[in-house]
């Protein structure tokens, strides 16, 4: 049993039986605390469950890694190329909270590679995925029922008693959210492409949607939200526009962007990432850096993005929706700041 106890890193060194498997010597643990999205906190009564990283396997280089539900039932082994847990290398197997499997996969720096075989919640093989590579650059992040247009290929897919569904490429293919307690999307596959008639669910946005499918196109989708609203669409998502489009961003940028002193005097180069949601009315919210070269550059972006006109706001479903956006903007020196794809 894991008991939460005040402070996000706690070194502390188990020897015993504390854990699954009993240790010949103590081995060191960093333990720290997650919310449910999946950030660290001080909180411990805030968290949804505790990870604990140990020592580097002395053959792989990679640290062992075991969470936790609150309860003390495991919730995922394997191993990780980082201290704190955030970059999953290797094999890897996560759990149900009643203890029955619920994934096993293979990790390249944090992503999925090869097959991963999903589990359903009685134990029955769900599917098995193929992951290609997902960027989340300038869109939002992928959604569970977007895989397929992702570069995810489905190989497979069964019922909750067995029953083959998909095979091949071909058959019937259901997309759950991560509780197996709504439908996302379903419809026919043929050689791997969509085909006829699929519906679902977005939680998101709550809109429910009927699609058209002729060889993996989407050529007509009806959505209805949860006021009564119908549209009509071609796209699932069209994501936000700055007011003039891609090119008058970039003269925005490069005309307000001022090159940090700091980072001038110090030759510091590179790219930053901020993200930010366009709300509905098209105004930005929720901004934050996700990566950036220091030296200034992170503040630089984010008090030029708080500079922004409205944007023209996105859809999905043919609904206006509140998208987040993640934007690459480019530090280099002896050239103009300037927006990068």
């Amino acid at each position: 049993m894991i008991t939460l106890s005040p402070g996000k890193k706690i070194l502390i060194a188990l020897s015993g039986c504390l854990l699954a498997g009993a240790y010949a010597f103590a081995q060191q643990h960093l333990t720290y605390y997650i919310t449910k999205n999946g950030k660290i906190t001080d909180i411990p009564d805030s968290a949804a469950y505790v990870r604990m990283v140990s020592d580097a396997d002395s053959d792989t280089g990679f640290y062992n890694i075991k969470e936790y539900y609150r309860d003390g039932k495991l919730k995922l082994v394997g191993k990780t190329s980082t201290t704190n847990g955030s970059m999953l290398q290797g094999q890897c197997v996560s759990f149900f909270p009643s203890g029955k499997r619920k994934t096993i996969a293979t990790y390249n720096r944090g992503r999925p590679q090869g097959d991963v075989y999903n589990y359903y919640p009685n134990g029955k093989l769900y599917n098995v995925s193929v992951f290609g590579n997902v960027s989340t650059f300038g869109s939002t992040t992928v959604n569970t029922s977007d895989l397929m247009s992702a570069g995810t290929i489905v190989k497979a897919c069964y019922d909750t008693t067995g029953k083959v569904l998909l095979e091949n490429g071909n058959g019937h293919l259901v997309n759950y959210d991560d509780d197996f307690k709504i439908i996302l999307d379903e419809g026919d596959l043929s050689k791997g492409k969509k085909t006829g008639t699929w519906k679902g669910y977005d939680i998101t946005d709550t809109v429910t949607f009927t699609e058209q499918y002729e060889s993996d196109k989407l050529i007509e989708g009806i959505s209805t939200n949860t006021y009564g609203k119908v549209e009509h669409y071609t796209q699932r998502q069209v994501n936000p526009e700055f007011p003039g489009g891609e090119k008058e961003l970039a003269h925005f940028l490069s005309k307000n962007i001022n090159y940090p002193s700091l980072a001038r005097k110090y030759n510091i180069q590179g790219k930053v990432y901020v993200s930010f949601v366009i709300e509905k009315d098209g105004s930005l919210d929720q901004i934050k850096i996700l990566r950036e070269p220091g030296s200034g550059t992170g503040d630089e972006v984010i008090r030029v993005i708080r500079l922004s006109p409205n944007w023209k706001p996105g859809t999905r479903y043919g609904q206006i929706s509140k998208i987040r956006f993640t934007l690459p903007v480019n530090f280099s020196l002896g050239e103009e700041v300037k927006l990068q794809r």
